[in-house]
C-alpha cells in the first residue's frame, strides 16, 4: 500500500503539500483506518480574522462533519510547557510546530521537542544521528536577522551542487556524510549531531533567528553553531553569489540545521511493504498558502475541505450505519496547538446535549461553540 501512494514532501514523511496528491493518496487507502492531519488550519494572525469569519460560513459542512465525531484532544497549548521561554522566544512556541508533534505521535516516532528525528524518519535511516542541512538566506537588518523562506531562493540544481562542492571538505572534517535530497536540501549523518536540539524550519521562517539558534552551551549546539559560522564565511565569497545577484536573486548566505535526531528502529507506519496500523496523512498546503495572504489561505482551505476533508463524510455515514468498521481521525493544527476529532469503533459519536444543557443555553441566551470556533485557540 505504501509504495502506491504519491511521493510525500522532501522533509516530513507521510506528508503532502499538494491537495490533489493528498486526495489521490486518500483514495488509495479505502479500507485502512485513516488519520488526516492538516497544518495551518487555524487563522495565523489578526490579519486573517475577516477571512476566517467568512470562511466559517463557507465551511459549514465541515462543522457538520466534526459534530458527528468525538473530540479526543481538546484545543489547548499544552506543548507550551516545553517552550523556549528561557531563550526569549514566544511562550507559546516550541522548537517543533504542533503539526510536527501531532504527526510524530501519529507515526509513533520517538523524541521530544527539538529532537523529533524527521531527517532519519524521512530517509528511513536507523542507528545514526541525522539532520537536514537547508540552504537559506538570512535577511540582515539593523537590529535583527530574519530567516527567509528557502523557496524564495529559487535555487537551481547546478547552483546547489556547486555550493555543496565547496562546503563538502569542511563538513567531512566534522565527520558528516552528506547526501543531496533536493536543490538546497541535504541529509547529514554523523556523531556531531548526536543530542542536538534544533528548531524546525517552519518555526523560524519569517522570524528573528536569535531565539531559535542551537544552544551553544551544549556540545552539539556549539559544534553546529561553529559550523554555521564557517559556512557563512565560505558562502559570502562564493562565485555562485555573483551570478545570482546578476539575476536579481537573494544570496545563499547560511545553512539552517533542523530535523535532527536518531531512530533505532522504524515505526510500523514507515516500514516499506508492511501494513501500518493506520494510514497517516499530513497536509501542509494551508501553511504555504498563508504566506501569500488571507485570501490565498481561505481559498486553500475551501479547496482542502472539498477535495480531502468532506469526502470523509460518506465514510462516516457508512460507519454509522454499521457498513464499515473503519475509523477516521482528523487533527487540525495551528501555531500554538492542535485538536483531534475521531469516529470509529473505539470513538462513537458524541451524545446530544442533555435537556438541562439545552434549557441553560436558552435561559442564558448562549450559543454552543461550533467545532471550528475552537481553532481560534490554536
Amino acid at each position: 500500500m505504501t509504495d502506491a501512494l504519491p511521493a510525500p514532501t522532501p522533509m516530513l514523511p507521510r506528508t503532502w503539500s499538494r491537495i490533489d496528491e493528498a486526495a489521490r493518496a486518500l483514495t488509495a487507502v479505502p479500507h485502512a483506518p485513516v488519520h488526516l492531519l492538516i497544518d495551518g488550519a487555524a487563522p495565523p494572525g489578526e490579519a486573517f480574522a475577516a477571512a476566517w469569519q467568512q470562511l466559517q460560513v463557507d465551511l459549514a459542512p465541515l462543522n457538520d462533519l466534526l459534530s458527528k465525531m468525538k473530540q479526543l484532544r481538546p484545543a489547548d497549548r499544552a506543548l507550551a510547557a516545553n517552550s523556549l521561554q528561557s531563550t526569549g522566544a514566544d511562550a507559546a512556541a516550541t522548537l517543533n510546530t504542533p503539526f510536527e508533534h501531532a504527526l510524530a505521535r501519529a507515526l509513533g516516532l520517538p523524541g521530544t521537542d527539538g529532537t523529533l528525528p524527521w531527517a532519519a524518519a524521512q530517509q528511513r535511516h536507523t542507528g545514526q544521528p541525522c539532520a537536514w542541512l537547508q540552504a537559506t538566506h538570512w535577511q540582515v537588518g539593523t537590529d535583527r536577522i530574519v530567516l527567509g523562506h528557502p523557496a524564495d531562493l529559487a535555487l537551481g540544481a547546478d547552483e546547489s551542487d556547486a555550493l555543496m562542492a565547496s562546503m563538502q571538505p569542511y563538513l567531512a572534517d566534522d565527520g558528516l556524510q552528506i547526501h543531496a535530497i533536493a536543490p538546497g536540501l541535504w541529509l547529514a549523518q554523523g556523531d556531531m549531531l548526536r543530542g542536538l536540539r534544533c528548531a524546525s524550519l517552519d518555526r523560524v521562517v519569517g522570524r528573528s533567528i536569535d531565539a531559535w539558534l542551537p544552544d551553544a552551551a551544549t556540545p552539539a549546539g556549539a559544534s553546529v553553531r561553529r559550523l554555521m559560522n564557517e559556512m557563512q564565511m565560505l558562502l559570502y565569497t562564493h562565485p555562485v553569489q555573483d551570478a545570482r545577484q546578476a539575476r536579481g536573486l537573494p544570496p545563499v548566505n547560511s545553512l539552517w540545521v533542523h530535523g535532527a535526531g536518531q531512530l533505532e528502529a522504524l515505526p510500523a507506519a514507515l516500514q516499506t511493504g508492511a501494513e501500518p496500523p493506520m494510514a497517516v496523512m499530513g497536509l501542509t498546503t494551508l501553511r504555504e498558502a498563508a504566506r501569500h495572504g488571507p485570501e490565498a489561505w481561505a481559498q486553500g482551505w475551501q479547496q482542502c475541505a472539498q477535495a480531502v476533508v468532506l469526502p470523509l463524510l460518506p465514510l462516516l455515514q457508512r460507519m454509522q450505519s454499521g457498513q464499515s468498521g473503519q475509523s477516521v481521525s482528523l487533527t487540525l493544527c495551528g501555531e500554538a496547538g492542535s485538536t483531534t476529532w475521531a469516529f470509529g469503533p473505539d470513538h462513537p459519536a458524541p451524545a446530544p446535549p442533555s435537556l438541562w444543557t439545552r434549557l441553560r443555553r436558552v435561559v442564558s441566551q448562549t450559543k454552543p461553540l461550533c467545532p471550528l470556533d475552537q481553532l481560534n485557540q490554536l
